[in-house]
């Protein structure tokens, strides 16, 4: 089997390698790799063939004693944003034009997969850690600033780590939670970068050790975490008080998973969506987090069990979950109201694809754009109009990727940077100006 194939898919793959205790024989992982490498094959052929990486089973390394939460009143639920447009409000939107095609801007230092970027203020992104093409965690830290096309380093962080979470604060501050370090040590810790004085802090770390979680902000600028990987998936959720550095601990999700999605409602409640379960499931499972009284309610599942998928929140206040994995790649998208909290179909992807990149345009499409798929790497980009339940094309990629991030910063601009080209692990990045909606 490509020896590529099996150092970076599927995610659950290396996972599973880098967690399970006595597995170091990559061969008894040829059954799961086998349904990704015969879809992949015909493009990652042309892929070098590093030499093979052996990867040795984590050492359990003793924690500190976590210091219970402390018990808290919970947040009220932040009431719906008057701004944002009803239903009825929502099929009025002049969406304008799809996407176009990206352009070349400057690349990063170093060729990077599993990187955090996320939007700063007056049109800069952050882009924290990653993997490089040794295998060994980045803690490289760089600023991309869309008005001159540059990344400049930033303050470096103290020790690498990948597959962690990125969520930009009110205040435009960064915080990062978990991920990998080297040698498959996983984190609890969590940093804050502050802009301003380009400097790390170090806040309370989360209870729990993590990877391939989720985290988003919730309306009142608190940060919710939830499931990920330790060993097996994660239940657990936490919420983190960025005025008070502090977590506090919240009801366990009803199903543990990792690589599903989390999307905050209009009405300040999350939805989780897929992922993958115990013992290698794909989940079809959703349900609610109410951050008003700290508790996950289930609600219908999908039609279709789905995981390293894109979701968003449209301007009719309805939910999007596109593509991903499950047996094959997924072309499929299904639609969340969480007003009826059931499920509808929706037109399906021109292109299935997985470990793509997705975000909703503000008022405008659903906007899809690279990944992998049957025929290979995808360098095309679909957009979703919600009031014809269509894709349109948007533009495509100046490369074919997969694993890589993207973007929005504060100006409309999007930038995509780094993972698997067709040369093999990049440092390229790529630009495109939407413009104000």
């Amino acid at each position: 089997m490509n020896t590529l194939l099996k150092v970076v898919l599927p995610l659950t793959a290396v996972l599973a390698l880098a967690c399970s205790s006595g597995v170091t024989d990559p061969g008894e992982l040829a059954t799961r790799e086998a349904k990704l490498a015969a879809a992949a094959a015909t493009a990652l052929s042309r892929l070098p063939t590093p030499t093979a990486i052996a990867f040795p089973a984590p050492t359990a390394t003793p924690l500190p004693t976590a210091t219970p939460a402390p018990t808290a009143t919970p947040r009220p639920i932040a009431t719906p944003d008057p701004s944002a447009p009803t239903a009825r409000d929502a099929q009025s939107i002049a969406i304008g034009s799809p996407p176009g095609d990206w352009s070349g801007t400057q690349p990063i230092s170093q060729s990077l997969r599993f990187i955090s970027i996320s939007p700063l203020p007056d049109g800069k992104a952050l882009l924290v850690g990653g993997k490089d093409s040794d295998g060994n965690p980045s803690a490289g830290v760089e600023i991309y600033d869309s008005r001159t096309g540059e990344w400049k380093p930033a303050a470096d962080l103290a020790f690498g780590r990948y597959l962690h979470t990125a969520t930009t604060l009110d205040n435009g501050d960064v915080l990062i939670t978990g991920g990998w370090g080297a040698d498959f040590a996983a984190f609890r810790s969590t940093l804050r970068y502050d802009l301003a004085a380009d400097l790390w802090i170090q806040p309370e770390p989360m209870s729990m050790i993590r990877v391939a979680h989720k985290a988003v902000k919730l309306r009142d600028g608190a940060i919710l975490v939830a499931g990920g990987w330790l060993t097996n998936p994660l239940a657990s959720t936490e919420i983190y008080d960025p005025d008070a550095d502090e977590w506090r601990s919240v009801e366990d999700m009803n199903v543990a998973r990792f690589d599903h999605s989390l999307t905050l409602l209009p009405d300040g409640r999350v939805l989780a969506v897929g992922g993958e379960g115990i013992g290698d499931e794909r989940l079809v499972s959703a349900e609610i987090f109410d951050p008003a009284i700290g508790e996950w309610t289930e609600v219908a599942g999908l039609s279709q069990a789905r995981f390293e998928h894109t979701a968003g929140l449209m301007p009719d206040g309805r939910v999007i979950v596109v593509g991903g994995w499950e047996v094959e790649y997924l072309s499929s998208a299904e639609i969340f109201d969480p007003e009826t909290g059931e499920w509808t179909q929706a037109a399906p992807l021109v292109e299935a694809r997985s470990r793509h990149q997705g975000l909703q345009l503000p008022n405008s499409y659903f906007y899809v754009t690279g990944g992998i798929g049957d025929d290979g790497l995808i360098r095309g980009s679909e957009a979703y109009d919600w009031q014809t339940d269509s894709w349109v094309p948007a533009g495509e990629l100046r490369q074919a990727r997969f694993s890589h991030k993207i973007t929005m910063m504060d100006n409309g601009d999007l930038v995509a940077v780094g993972g698997f080209t067709e040369s093999g692990l990049t440092r390229s990045a790529e630009v495109l100006t939407v413009g104000p909606q």
